[in-house]
């Protein structure tokens, strides 16, 4: 019987420098050995020198792991586990059930080239990696983020990590310092407009030694303040214009109020109006409950104020949005509503007041004519 040995790629990894040209240079301590057979192989062990064949010891009492497989294809494979970095040499011997196998190897006996090998594990350095961002992003001026980084390999001192930012390139800008390795910081986004803002995460090893790790280019956009003066300017056009029922010029400059103050709580509660009065009830809620969200910055208290209930002709199907529905209360009335409504009862009022005294008159009349 007769048989080559080869060492089989598939867990193992060349480097790309041999420290001993005659050795095969492998990065892990766990790989596969093929062994060629014209024949099935019943019997099969593994030895293994680590003084360059002076010496062999089979594989259990030398600390290495084997585990061989099926003959097949006319080949067998063992996979093999190695307890440390070092030099190894292997020799496989393999056979039928009876007599008629290999020869073990002799002391002094050189192993096949192929299986002359060296492994030693790449050096693992202890690093930092961003979790968030993770990769690109947009962020608006003044918005809150919440960073996020984590150490790999953490082989590092406490409370030696230290944030920083740089905005197109200029010098890294001092953040905070005093953080663990592998933790998080919310931060405050410089107010300006930028397309290659970058944060860096650095910490110091047990070695003393500085890792850092930084983020892609991020871009920041800045909130504009709105045009009020504009917006005013529009909303009043729009309002002139709806009342002329000029619906569609009306909602034209209405949209235009919006984009010159985006916070303009009345135009949105006007846009609702108009689309209740053109039976268009969910364009109308929408826009009610813009209004409703934007009111604390506006004049306008409440969303649907300034008209009637586009749901139903009883409040209590407003949306549930509406700060009526919320509290289970029936809606407040709208302030013109209320204004007419006192306006009458006071006209009422002063109608009753004049009817008795025009009824205490004509008893009096009655008396001094009698």
């Amino acid at each position: 019987m007769t048989f080559a040995a080869l060492l089989l790629a598939a867990l193992a990894q060349a480097a790309p420098e041999k420290a001993d040209p005659d050795r095969r240079l492998i990065t892990v301590r766990e790989f596969i050995i093929r062994v060629d057979s014209k024949e099935n192989a019943l019997f099969k062990t593994l030895w293994v020198s680590r003084d360059g064949g002076r010496t062999w010891k089979a594989a259990r009492e030398a600390g290495v792991v084997e585990a061989w497989g099926e003959w097949a294809g006319g080949a067998v494979r063992c996979s093999v586990r190695v307890p440390e970095d070092g030099l190894y040499d292997f020799f496989p011997q393999i056979g039928d059930a009876l007599s008629n196998r290999g020869p073990e190897p002799k002391p002094g006996q050189a192993a096949d080239p192929k299986l002359r090998l060296e492994v030693r594990q790449p050096v693992k350095v202890a690093h930092l990696e961003w979790e968030e961002p993770r990769g690109a992003a947009d962020w608006i001026g003044g918005q809150s983020i919440v960073l996020k980084w984590h150490a790999v390999e953490p082989d590092f001192r406490e409370r030696s990590a230290e944030l920083q930012y740089s905005i197109d390139g200029e010098p890294w800008i001092f953040i905070t310092k005093g953080l663990e390795p592998s933790g998080t910081y919310a931060w405050v986004v410089p107010n300006k407009d930028t397309i290659q803002l970058r944060l860096r995460v650095k910490a110091v090893t047990r070695a003393n030694l500085e890792s850092s790790a930084e983020t892609e280019a991020i871009a920041v956009r800045v909130q504009r303040k709105g045009n009020v003066v504009q917006a005013r300017a529009l909303y009043d056009r729009a309002r002139v214009l709806h009342a002329q029922q000029r619906v569609t010029e009306a909602r034209l400059k209405y949209q235009e109020a919006i984009a010159a103050w985006p916070d303009f709580a009345e135009v949105y509660n006007d846009l609702g109006k108009l689309h209740a009065e053109q039976r268009e009830s969910a364009k109308a809620l929408e826009y009610f409950i813009r209004s409703r969200k934007t009111w604390a910055s506006s004049t306008t208290r409440w969303a649907t104020s300034a008209t009637p209930w586009p749901w139903g002709s009883t409040p209590t199907s407003a949306p549930a949005s509406s700060p009526a529905r919320r509290s289970g209360r029936s809606p407040r009335p709208p302030r013109s509503a209320r204004t007419t409504a006192a306006s009458t009862k006071r006209a009422s009022c002063s109608s009753r007041s004049a009817r008795r005294r025009s009824r205490r008159g004509r008893r009096r009349s009655r008396c001094w004519n009698g």
